[in-house]
């Protein structure tokens, strides 16, 4: 936290001195330091990486799933686990799709800190119905509520079955 404030103080004297090129030397050292967004983008299917696959030879990576894809078309073999690839028509290695380095069935694994860091840093996001059955479930929730209340304040307007059908939603909500 102190390394933050350190930063900011030492951001707004230069502001205050008008050292701009400072500030924009320390602004390129910061985006270079930033990751980019092709670190954490699958390069075949250009979505987030997902089950992130490295191979070793090249250091290049892809989905698991792009990864599984492309050994089954060209070699006929699949990923059978989470980081090892076994390859069952050929025992030459697959050219990556990048540099076209060869690439054998070994030097496929799972980039486990990378996995890491993309599920910390980048949550899947819920569907929109799910936010929208979590918000109705909440609603129904206070209307049972008010409802249970209703009815156990004014028992005179309430018939056994609108109780029985109160306490039998309350249980299951």
């Amino acid at each position: 936290m102190h390394l933050i404030r350190d930063f900011c103080t030492l951001q707004s004297y230069l502001l205050s001195r008008y050292q701009w090129p400072l500030l924009k030397a320390t602004k390129a050292l910061l985006l270079q330091a930033m990751p980019q967004e092709e670190d954490y983008g699958c390069p075949i299917c250009l979505s987030l990486l997902e089950k992130p696959m490295t191979f070793q030879s090249c250091r290049h990576r892809f989905c698991g799933r792009c990864t599984e894809k492309l050994f089954a078309s060209h070699l006929g073999g699949v990923i059978n686990n989470s980081s090892s690839l076994s390859i069952t028509s050929a025992d030459h290695g697959l050219p990556c799709p990048i540099c076209r380095d060869s690439v054998e069935k070994e030097d496929v694994v799972l980039d486990q800190s990378l996995a890491n860091f993309l599920k910390a840093y980048f949550p899947p996001c819920l569907p929109w119905w799910k936010k929208l059955l979590k918000l109705g479930k909440r609603v129904l929730q206070a209307i049972l509520k008010a409802l249970s209340a209703s009815t156990m304040y004014y028992p005179d307007y309430a018939d056994e079955d609108d109780i029985h059908r109160h306490a039998v939603l309350m249980v299951m909500y």
